[in-house]
């Protein structure tokens, strides 16, 4: 062997040799960045269940060299590594942060046909924990979206039930903040509406984290959350704790709904009687089409003076479950002839949304439909997007006694009682 084949082979030994150790350094150094990002998401959690709701973004800011967008993806990773399997966490744990993060995204779409053939496009969303939309775009002050197969409505032939079994250990959405404070709890097994209202802050939503964006969508998984969530001890005293605003996300009686979408919904409010189920619609007519159990709160919005006889001529005719009106947002000042249909009317303004400001309706609109709700018999509840203060507020609820509020004995002179 001459000097220069002697020197090559000494060279491609040694490159070797580099390579090896330069190969096993990479791939530790992969491994190292997956488990920081685990262990930074980690803190993440911690600090942010630390922080004054509302708030988080701002201090994420202030507080920490890091996008909002990148902090989810830690959290996402912190949530999701441990419940790995052994095989599935090794895999994952060798790769780049992002490499991880797509390893354990939701799939693509699929197409499933039902046995009637119908045609419906099987998708999960983004698993998300809360989102604090308040520092986001003031929409609402929080949300869940929960990573859940769902169905969507592929064309106007799409009227049937999916053949295919889904299981779901998920439970209710505690609610945060104000925004629906006379429901403690939320649940969406349909999801999507056509209507196109300017002031509203569910498309702005799904459009934000849905894959399906506000596309008509099943999730038949999620009808087993009513089971799965048990009533809290607060309800004893708050029947706010016992309330469920049920498809917060969609109006489940848009004419787009299948009836079987409606039907299993209401089978799983029959099955659960100790919750309340509270449903909204804008189209009230088609709550005539169906029979409801004690603990399904029918619903209808009027915003407009347009909306009020519409209102009024359906629930004429629906003789079950308990009747109430969504005022929110008031849009103009309202005059009803038949509120004595009704036992509860909720009267709010608008939280800001991508298409329209904040809105507070004038106090005079407020106190003349707060009148004829009283005139009429009906409980009454007023949002905190009115402008009262919380002292001001009444926060009633049908069928139980209202609170009445005591005069300090400090101001009782004159012979008051």
């Amino acid at each position: 062997m001459s000097d220069n084949e002697l020197m090559t082979t000494q060279d491609l030994a040694a490159l070797a040799k580099k390579i090896n150790a330069a190969n096993q350094q990479a791939n530790e150094t992969a491994k190292k960045a997956v488990l920081f990002a685990v262990e930074c998401g980690q803190a993440l959690i911690a600090a942010k269940a630390q922080v004054k709701h509302g708030e988080w973004s701002h201090w994420l800011k202030v507080n920490c060299d890091i996008a909002e967008r990148t902090a989810q993806n830690y959290m996402k990773l912190a949530n999701d590594y441990p419940s790995l399997s052994e095989s599935k966490a090794q895999r994952v744990a060798d790769l780049s942060i992002r490499e991880a993060i797509k390893e354990l995204a939701v799939p693509k779409a699929d197409i499933v046909k039902t046995a009637e053939n119908k045609r419906f496009a099987l998708v999960e969303t983004a698993e998300l924990e809360a989102v604090d939309y308040h520092a986001v775009d003031d929409v609402i002050e929080t949300a869940v979206v929960e990573k859940t197969p769902a169905f969507i409505l592929l064309g106007d032939d799409a009227l049937t039930l999916p053949d295919v079994e889904e299981h779901n250990k998920g439970k209710f959405n505690k609610q945060e903040g104000d925004s629906i404070e006379w429901a403690q709890f939320s649940w969406n097994p349909v999801t999507g509406c056509k209507h196109d209202c300017p002031y509203c802050y569910a498309r702005d939503i799904a459009d934000r984290f849905y894959k399906q964006k506000f596309e008509p969508s099943f999730y038949p998984g999620r009808l087993s959350m009513p089971k799965n969530t048990k009533v809290p001890l607060e309800a004893m005293g708050d029947v706010s704790y016992k309330n469920v605003f049920t498809c917060s996300m969609a109006d489940l009686f848009g004419r787009w709904v299948p009836d079987a979408w409606i039907n299993e919904v209401f089978k799983a409010v029959a099955d659960s009687p100790e919750w309340n189920f509270l449903f909204l619609t804008k189209f009230p007519k088609r709550m005539i089409e169906f029979s409801y159990p004690a603990n399904a709160w029918l619903g209808t919005s009027v915003d407009c003076q347009a909306r009020v006889k519409a209102a009024e001529d359906a629930f004429e005719k629906v003789t079950s479950g308990t009747k109430w009106l969504s005022i929110e947002p008031m849009l103009e000042p309202l005059k009803f002839t038949r509120l004595k249909l009704f036992d509860w009317v909720v009267i709010g303004g608008s939280s800001k949304s991508a298409r329209t400001p904040e809105w507070t309706p004038p106090f005079d609109w407020v106190v003349d439909l707060h009148n004829q709700a009283r005139e009429a018999g009906c409980k009454i509840y007023h949002k905190a997007n009115l402008g009262l203060t919380d002292s001001m507020r009444l926060k009633e609820f049908p069928w139980c006694d209202a609170k009445q509020k005591e005069l300090p004995d400090a101001f009782k002179y004159l012979n008051m009682k």
